[in-house]
């Protein structure tokens, strides 16, 4: 049983996990546009990061993965973009 339950769940990680790759080897060729919310699984705006992110948020306008870490890098390379411009 526990065998059978090891197997089950690797074949399950793995399923997920290829599908996640494809998601994210071809944005324009999502299978998230079907079902309650479509549209809501995309990749994470920073290209250096390989997560995705679940849009929970209202008009639907989620970049980052997380705020915290992803979006703060972000924001800052934007920051320090700008103000090299400006000099």
């Amino acid at each position: 049983m526990f065998k059978t339950w090891t197997h089950e769940c690797l074949l399950s990680l793995l399923v997920w996990s290829l599908f996640l790759i494809s998601l994210k080897e071809s944005p324009k060729k999502r299978s998230t546009e079907t079902g309650p919310h479509p549209g809501r699984l995309r990749a994470c705006a920073n290209t250096e990061c390989n997560l995705f992110l679940i849009d929970h948020s209202r008009p639907g306008t989620a970049k980052w993965c997380s705020m915290f870490t992803c979006g703060n890098r972000m924001k800052v390379r934007a920051h320090a973009q700008r103000t090299r411009q400006q000099r």
